[in-house]
């Protein structure tokens, strides 16, 4: 194999339905992709949400590719934003690689991803922040609370509508409440009255369980 595409194959029922991906994935050479993971789910339970949850925060480039033998899958896929869905089928493995590499040839994974930041504005200047670094947000009337995963709290004069309506487009960023924004792709982990974000250091939020509940459903993509 290349030694510049290292592939991951994961969760697999059978090991040569794995040694075939690798052996498959061996013969391309993708810019931006040094590094890919295939992940083999058959269903749509909770439990295969949540192990595909735990794959996807245990992977530095985000690069995962969902395989099933069940076509439906491919809409899990979708909500989850993976690189890719690949239908996995003896009898069509040849066709479905082909239109996994054109997929990929087409709509190729950025060598540099583009990083969205806010301007949070101050008297005499402003700061530009980097979204993905917000662990929450928390408005407090007519002011809205920014935490970063560095520890840094920033305020800025505006309600969490407002910037709620800024960051619409941000997919991992959600809103579960009246007072709360949350960035899904920093949770580390949850018990029954905190959540505890990752970043240079742990940074926790508390809050009721109706709110657990809803970055939990968040979390797997309900």
């Amino acid at each position: 194999m290349n030694s510049s595409n290292t592939i991951h194959c994961l969760n697999f029922p059978e090991l040569k339905y794995a040694k075939e991906m690798e052996d498959r994935w061996a013969q391309f050479s993708i810019k931006g992709l040094d590094e890919v993971s295939f992940f083999y789910l058959d269903n749509d339970e909770v439990s295969s949400r949540v192990l595909l949850r735990k794959i996807l925060n245990s992977t530095k480039n985000g690069h995962c590719i969902l395989v099933s033998e069940n076509k439906s899958m491919a809409f899990l896929a979708w909500k989850a934003n993976l690189l890719a869905f690949f239908h996995f089928d003896d009898k069509e493995i040849s066709q479905s690689w082909t239109g996994l590499i054109n997929r990929i040839k087409k709509y190729p994974p950025s060598e540099e991803q583009i990083e969205e930041k806010l301007r949070i504005n101050f008297k005499g200047g402003f700061d530009l922040v980097n979204i993905k670094n917000i662990c929450f947000c928390v408005g407090s009337g007519n002011y809205t609370y920014i935490y970063l995963e560095s520890g840094i709290k920033k305020c800025i004069s505006y309600p969490l509508s407002n910037l709620e309506k800024r960051l619409k487009d941000v997919g991992f960023l959600k809103r579960i409440g009246k007072s709360f924004i949350v960035n899904i792709n920093r949770v580390k982990k949850i018990n029954k009255e905190k959540i505890v974000f990752k970043g240079s250091k742990e940074i926790e939020l508390k809050l009721g369980s109706v709110y657990i509940k809803r970055i939990k459903q968040n979390l797997l993509w309900y």
